[in-house]
């Protein structure tokens, strides 16, 4: 009799562990979905953001649906010294704007964050528009980032206005 009851408690441990493993690996299963369904949906969003500003570009006033002149640089960018060499592409594009336009003492033109961030490895080269990807990225996080002037971003903390062009100061990280 002993021996049918070692056997019993012997496949009951077995079967506790069978299940042990597979409720595990069901939530290792489980937190992946969660982050790839978190994932499309900041891209779903970026692409619906980038859908509005195009579809705002075929509108009156912007001939053979050409961006806005404020979407267009009018020189080339001035890339911050220290940017390029910084790996941005494992930031947030909110957070890789912040660096840039911190290192540009708190204030830059939307075309230099965006060179910067192709230049840093968050955008890619031949991938969407750096524009439709940046711009919507500042204009919702008005608690980081403020529009200053035409196509100019300042950080928040910065007190960057565009009053009399003063110059903003903010802290330097690349000093």
């Amino acid at each position: 009799m002993g021996t049918q009851n070692d056997e019993f408690l012997q496949w009951v441990t077995d079967r506790m562990r069978q299940l042990a493993e597979e409720d595990a690996h069901l939530a290792n299963t489980l937190r992946g979905i969660e982050e790839r369904r978190k994932a499309l949906a900041e891209q779903m969003g970026e692409l619906q953001t980038a859908k509005d500003i195009y579809d705002g570009w075929k509108g009156p006033g912007s001939p053979n649906g050409a961006p806005p002149d404020s979407a267009r640089p009018s020189e080339p960018a001035q890339v911050p010294p220290g940017v390029e060499a910084m790996h941005l592409g494992n930031m947030t594009v909110a957070d890789a704007a912040e660096v840039v336009i911190r290192a540009k003492h708190g204030r830059a033109k939307v075309a230099e964050v965006v060179e910067a961030l192709y230049r840093g490895g968050k955008l890619r080269e031949g991938g969407q528009a750096g524009y439709a990807i940046v711009y919507p990225a500042l204009r919702k996080a008005p608690e980081r980032f403020r529009q200053v002037d035409r196509a100019t971003w300042a950080l928040v903390e910065s007190g960057a206005t565009n009053e009399g062009g003063g110059d903003p100061v903010a802290e330097d990280p690349f000093t």
